[in-house]
């Protein structure tokens, strides 16, 4: 049997990408899972010959979740698929040896040939590498001093703007200060309206790290208006903001939300892109008596390191199992609940 897993939080994919291969022959098993953790836990079962995976996971990425398969599985096949392609991340997937990398939207017949050939079923190709993504030219009003500088943050960001095809793309500060800009904003959209909006999303994405969300984790805002739709990341202390025009579809704020994050991380992990020591922003301030308040509901937290996180997830899914002691002993309350007659 042939064991392919099919890695991807977007479900909707995850069906489609499964039902473009399942025919290919009588003896592949395929299984699906929305996280890397999930797809770790399946792998336990059996090893695998292909792995398809989406670049952008929540919690282990696509890249590290490739690592660990690789050391579970050597020699096994890899697709990697990704919504934002540039030269870092093929050169990632190439040290990792992964089979192909395919940029979403996703073209079906593509990846069944693909993944035929990876198996060496028949009507499979493994097409060459691919090239690097074409430019998309788009019109945009220069801003004489952005898109002059040469840095790498600079034109990270200018590429992440044509991929977008935004009308205006922006690298702000927590303050809301603008740092870099491509495009030009609509009219009816001042720059102090823009900075404005950034501190508020900032401030209540602290408040959302307070109780909900891990500090740092990107947080994600889009909002539909009536002459410009409003897309934004925050992590740390930076901002990145699309401006775009007006009624955008479901599929295309999928598409343009997940460029947006990958975008995000790219550009922050850059020389320049994230401010050492840069400053909380007004009004950001944990609300009084929460952590007391979260602390009564949870109680303490217990002390968990990453290294901790990192040997569960090496040793999911293995052979290992766990000591239940003597099978044979129940206790006293499992007894009484199995209606067992206990003799004193």
């Amino acid at each position: 049997m042939i064991h392919c897993l099919i890695v991807e939080d977007a479900t909707d994919l995850g069906r489609e990408l499964k039902g473009a291969i399942q025919d290919l022959s009588t003896d592949l098993s395929i299984m699906a899972a929305p996280s890397a953790e999930e797809g770790i836990l399946e792998m336990g079962r059996h090893s695998i010959d292909l792995l398809v995976t989406d670049f952008r996971l929540p919690g282990i990425s696509g890249l590290e979740l490739v690592k660990r398969v690789q050391r579970k599985c050597p020699g096994v096949k890899v697709i990697l698929t990704t919504a934002f392609l540039d030269t870092q991340l093929e050169k990632e997937a190439e040290d990792l040896r992964v089979s192909q990398v395919i940029q979403k939207p996703v073209d079906l017949a593509e990846f069944r040939r693909v993944a035929a050939g990876c198996l060496g079923l028949e009507g499979g190709t493994l097409p060459t590498p691919p090239a690097a993504p074409t430019k998309v030219e788009t019109k945009l009003v220069p801003q004489p001093t952005a898109e002059k500088e040469e840095d790498q943050t600079s034109k990270a960001l200018f590429k992440l703007h044509q991929s977008l095809k935004a009308r205006c793309t922006l690298w702000m500060d927590a303050d809301g200060g603008i740092e870099k800009a491509f495009g030009d904003l609509p009219v009816d959209i001042p720059r102090d309206v823009v900075r404005h909006a950034g501190q508020q999303m900032v401030a209540a994405a602290h408040g959302l790290e307070t109780l909900i969300l891990s500090p740092g984790r990107a947080s994600m805002h889009y909002q539909p208006g009536v002459s410009s739709d409003f897309m934004a990341v925050y992590a740390g202390e930076e901002l990145l903001a699309a401006v775009f025009s007006p009624g955008l579809d479901a599929a295309q704020v999928a598409v343009k939300s997940e460029l947006l994050l990958e975008g995000f991380d790219r550009v922050r992990n850059l020389p320049g892109g994230e401010k050492a020591g840069a400053k909380k922003p007004a009004g950001s301030a944990k609300a009084a008596g929460t952590d007391g308040e979260l602390e009564k509901l949870l109680g303490t937290p217990a002390n968990v390191s990453r290294s901790d996180a990192d040997d569960f997830w090496e040793n999911a899914g293995t052979d290992a199992k766990p000591d239940l002691g003597n099978p044979d002993l129940l206790t006293f309350e499992q007894a009484q609940k199995m209606g067992l007659k206990i003799k004193k």
